[in-house]
C-alpha cells in the first residue's frame, strides 16, 4: 500500500514538473499544475495514514488517480 502510494506521489510530481515546463496553454497548465500539487499533498496525508486505510477501496481510488495523472502527463508531454 505505501509503495503505491508513493507512486501515484511520483507521478502526481512528474505531472507537476511537466506543467512548469509547457510553453503552450499557460493558464491550463496552471490548473493543471495546481491541483496535481493538491493531490500529491493529500497522498502524502494519506501515506502517513496508510495503516488506517481499508486497503481495497484505496487501491481502487489510487488506481482511479494514477489513470488520470497518466493522461495530464500524456496530455502536457503532448502540447510540450
Amino acid at each position: 500500500m505505501k509503495q503505491r502510494l508513493a507512486e501515484s506521489i511520483q507521478l502526481a510530481d512528474r505531472v507537476t514538473k511537466a506543467a512548469d515546463k509547457a510553453i503552450l496553454f499557460k493558464q491550463q497548465c496552471e490548473d493543471i499544475k495546481s491541483k496535481a500539487v493538491k493531490l500529491s499533498n493529500l497522498l502524502r496525508q494519506a501515506a502517513m495514514l496508510s495503516s488506517q486505510l481499508y486497503e481495497q477501496p484505496a487501491l481502487l481510488i489510487l488506481f482511479k488517480i494514477e489513470l488520470v495523472l497518466n493522461k495530464a502527463l500524456s496530455l502536457l508531454y503532448d502540447i510540450c
